[in-house]
């Protein structure tokens, strides 16, 4: 792959915003800058979306209004994904 190459990172998220600081800050900080980190919320009740969009503007949200879960999540996410390689 080339340093030119877009990589999507794809998070699936529910009721998980005590880890997202974490997580999103690792990716803030990759040395390979040619990434697009795309949130897929399935529903949370705990503020996660909110706290994303307020401190990480830089990610891209797309709320499923429930959950779910995981693998339909991740078709949500990579149906919204522009890199060449998808990350889960």
């Amino acid at each position: 792959m080339s340093s030119a190459s877009k990589v999507s990172i794809v998070i699936i998220n529910h009721n998980g915003r005590e880890h997202l600081e974490t997580c999103l800050n690792s990716l803030a900080t990759q040395t390979y800058k040619s990434i697009e980190v795309i949130l897929v919320d399935n529903g949370s009740s705990d503020g996660s979306v909110d706290y994303v969009k307020k401190f990480f503007s830089w990610v891209k949200v797309f709320e499923s209004g429930i959950n779910v879960g995981y693998a339909l999540g991740c078709n949500i996410g990579a149906s919204h994904a522009n890199g060449e390689s998808i990350i889960f």
